[in-house]
């Protein structure tokens, strides 16, 4: 899933490039980039990696994924997966998601990835970058 499908929650100017997106400088505090994640009932969750560049240390960036029952919009009930926390380097970093037995995707739940830069002021310019995130996932058993 591509960091471009992904929607700023709150007032953070979220900016879009060919292949990863950034906060814009000064704009907020504790940003936030959300999207649905869309994977057929009955199969297992197995792992979760996603592709970011943190370039400053004042910020840390980190993903999970949430389930929410559809009959309750909004109200998550949980994280699926979290990733380790991004470090301050220049180069591309992988988080990921420990790896477990795996979650069973059941009919009357939705699913969300939720990127979190902050807390902090995003500096813009690039520094924070969110490129995007790969879910594995197994037939049913």
């Amino acid at each position: 899933m591509l960091g471009g499908w992904f929607l700023p929650d709150g007032n953070c100017d979220f900016r879009r490039f060919d292949m990863y997106g950034f906060f814009q400088s000064g704009v907020g505090s504790d940003c936030r980039l959300s999207a649905p994640l869309l994977v057929p009932d009955g199969v297992r969750l197995t792992s979760m990696s996603c592709t970011v560049l943190d370039d400053t240390s004042a910020i840390e960036i980190e993903v999970d994924l949430f389930r929410s029952e559809i009959a309750l919009p909004g109200v998550s009930t949980g994280g699926v997966f979290t990733t380790n926390t991004s470090v301050d380097s220049s180069d591309f970093q992988t988080l990921s998601a420990p790896a477990g037995g795996g979650h069973v995707v059941q009919p009357g739940w939705a699913y969300r990835l939720s990127v979190d830069f902050g807390p902090g002021t995003p500096p813009g310019s690039g520094e924070l970058r969110f490129y995007g995130c790969t879910i594995g996932y197994a037939p049913p058993d």
